[in-house]
C-alpha cells in the first residue's frame, strides 16, 4: 500500500484501481471517523473499487500515518486538500464517516469545485459528543463500554469484539483530540451554500448520531438523497456493508 509524503511526513493509504480504463473517471475518496483509519473502508475498497478508483486514507496520527492528530476538523479538511492535490487528478467523489463527514463538510463549503459528490455517514451539521463517551474518556478510555455504543445491538458479537480491539490500538490522546474536534463543530447554517449532489447514510440503531442527524442534514440541503439503513448502528460500512455499497455505486453511477 502507498504513502504520500507532505512536508517530509509519510501518510498512508489504501487504494484500489477498476480493471476496466473507462471506469478510472471517477475517484472516491474515503476519510474515516474519530479514533479510525482507512481500514475501516475495505468492504467498499474491495466493492466499489471495480467500479472507480478507490482510496481511503488515514488521517495524521491515525493508522500507519505519521502526523500528530487534530483538535479541529478545519485542519484535517486542509490536510485532505493537500492530500487530494498530490495523489488526484481532477475532481472526485469525497465520502466521510462521522467526524469524517463533517471533515466532508468543511472541505465541501471551502472547495466545491473539486467534487463532483459527497456522502455523509453517519454525521451531522451539529456534532456535539454524547455525555456517556465523555464520561468514558474521562475515567480512561475503557474500549469495550465504547464499542457497546458505536455497534448496533443486532450486530454480531465478534465484530463488535474486534472493534474494541482496532479502538484500543488508538492512543487516548488521539481519541480526546478528534472528539474535542467534533464537539466543536457546527455549519448548520451553512448548509444551504451547498448545491452539489449529496448522499447521507445513516443507521436507524446509531446511537452516537441518531436518524434524526441525516434528516437534519437533508432538510437543510438542495440536492440530497436520504437513506435509512435499518438495523444499523453507527457503523453501516461494516455492519451493513451490502446496502452501504449499493448506495453508493448507485449515487456515482446516476
Amino acid at each position: 500500500m502507498p504513502y504520500c509524503e507532505l512536508e517530509r511526513i509519510k501518510y498512508f493509504y489504501y487504494e484500489r484501481y477498476p480493471e476496466e480504463p473507462s471506469r478510472l473517471n471517477k475517484t472516491v475518496l474515503f476519510v474515516h471517523g474519530a479514533g479510525g483509519s482507512g481500514s475501516y473502508w475495505a468492504r467498499q475498497l474491495n466493492e466499489i473499487g471495480s467500479m472507480a478508483r478507490t482510496i481511503a486514507v488515514d488521517l495524521p496520527g491515525h493508522g500507519r500515518s505519521g502526523g500528530t492528530a487534530c483538535d479541529n476538523i478545519a485542519a484535517y479538511s486542509e490536510f485532505i486538500r493537500r492530500f487530494a492535490e498530490k495523489t488526484i487528478d481532477g475532481c472526485f467523489y469525497l465520502c466521510g464517516h462521522s467526524l469524517g463527514g463533517a471533515v466532508t463538510l468543511d472541505f465541501t463549503l471551502s472547495h466545491p469545485e473539486l467534487l463532483q459528490g459527497i456522502i455523509l455517514m453517519s454525521t451531522g451539521a451539529r456534532l456535539k459528543v454524547l455525555p456517556a463517551i465523555l464520561d468514558i474518556l474521562k475515567s480512561g478510555v475503557r474500549y469495550h463500554e465504547l464499542a457497546e455504543i458505536v455497534y448496533s445491538k443486532k450486530a454480531q458479537r465478534r465484530m463488535v469484539e474486534l472493534g474494541a480491539q482496532e479502538m484500543a490500538a488508538t492512543s487516548p490522546l488521539v481519541w480526546f483530540k478528534d472528539f474535542n474536534a467534533c464537539n466543536r463543530f457546527d455549519v448548520t447554517s451553512r448548509l444551504a451554500e451547498i448545491m452539489l449532489p449529496v448522499l447521507i447514510l445513516t443507521g436507524t440503531d446509531d446511537l452516537l448520531t441518531p436518524v434524526k442527524h441525516g434528516r437534519s442534514l437533508a432538510a437543510g440541503l438542495t440536492n440530497v438523497r436520504l437513506h435509512e439503513i435499518e438495523g444499523a448502528g453507527h457503523m453501516p460500512m461494516l455492519e451493513k456493508t451490502e446496502d452501504v455499497n449499493r448506495y453508493i455505486n448507485d449515487f456515482i453511477n446516476k
